[in-house]
């Protein structure tokens, strides 16, 4: 996801109770220092010394964590996204979040396209209220989280497949350095030609299409993308679903050149750039004011203020 993006704090300093139970006393100190380092003290560095302790202390790499409104789920210390979140409180897609809510109609049905380890999940069930929220991942270490967020609500239901434009095994490059579960794996070996080592996993793609084809999940009144520079081939890959639900597309283009986002429109469809800082929706493509877009079909009415 976006690295640059404003950070705010979304649950300020959440209650984390000692439970040996759950997690071994050392894990559950380790955390609770680092959020008393963030959100009391107001320094940073907690992320850092998560990833350095995790190292050190496998338990790290399986937390129980109790989300407020949702409950307790099992986390992997393996992925930046959690542990910016559960460390310094960051939420990079509030703004997008916050368009969605506007626009949506109440309770829709919403994917999740490389939904990753599942830390964009609650905000979703919390903020935009879904009467189901399906999450495709298709990399095999994200299980137990997913599997996790999924037995915490009905509403959920997990995928362990990618979307593409068909149906095949593919190689998953993951940077190294990142951990297992890193929020930058992606099927385009370009994308990670600064990586220091790289993993490849094989993973398995489907189409869209054929997912609702099958009745494996219902068509989306919201899809959401972030596949590191392969959206094209998901939205191409649900060329039917598109045309006959017409749901609303958000999607990250910090991977993709203009020629293929503004080629990616849907007939019927309109592009805005969702403003980091604002949260206000631009018409077209604006790169330096957000690294979210949304494409909306026509005659949606469009909210003033994100």
């Amino acid at each position: 996801m976006k690295r640059t993006a404003i950070h705010k704090h979304i649950n300020g300093f959440l209650p984390m109770k000692l439970d040996q139970a759950k997690n071994p006393i050392i894990a559950e100190i380790a955390v609770r220092f680092c959020r008393f380092w963030r959100f009391r003290l107001g320094l940073r560095g907690a992320g850092l010394l998560i990833r350095f302790l995790r190292k050190l202390y496998p338990d790290l790499q399986r937390f129980s964590l109790e989300y407020p409104g949702l409950g307790r789920c099992n986390i992997q210390f393996l992925d930046f996204a959690w542990i910016r979140q559960v460390t310094a409180g960051l939420n990079e897609e509030e703004a997008l979040i916050k368009n969605l809510a506007l626009l949506a109609e109440s309770n829709p049905i919403i994917w999740d396209v490389g939904a990753n380890s599942g830390y964009l999940a609650a905000e979703i069930l919390l903020k935009l209220k879904p009467s189901r929220l399906d999450l495709f991942e298709p990399n095999l270490v994200h299980r137990l989280t997913l599997d996790s967020l999924a037995a915490l609500d009905p509403r959920i239901q997990a995928h362990m497949v990618g979307l593409s434009d068909h149906s095949e095994n593919q190689i998953l490059h993951v940077p190294s350095e990142d951990g297992e579960g890193a929020t930058r794996a992606t099927l385009r070996a370009d994308n990670l030609a600064s990586a220091k080592s790289v993993r490849q996993i094989e993973i398995n793609l489907e189409r869209g299409d054929t997912v609702v084809a099958t009745g494996d999940a219902p068509p989306p009144d919201i899809l959401i993308i972030d596949v590191e520079g392969h959206e094209a081939e998901v939205i191409e890959g649900m060329k039917s679903t598109i045309q006959k639900k017409r749901p609303l597309i958000a999607l990250e283009h910090l991977f993709l050149d203009d020629k293929v986002l503004l080629g990616m429109v849907p007939q019927g469809y309109e592009l805005y750039t969702v403003c980091d800082v604002t949260a206000r929706l631009l018409r077209g493509l604006v790169r330096e004011k957000g690294h979210n877009s949304i494409m909306i079909p026509q005659k949606m009415p469009i909210p003033k203020k994100g």
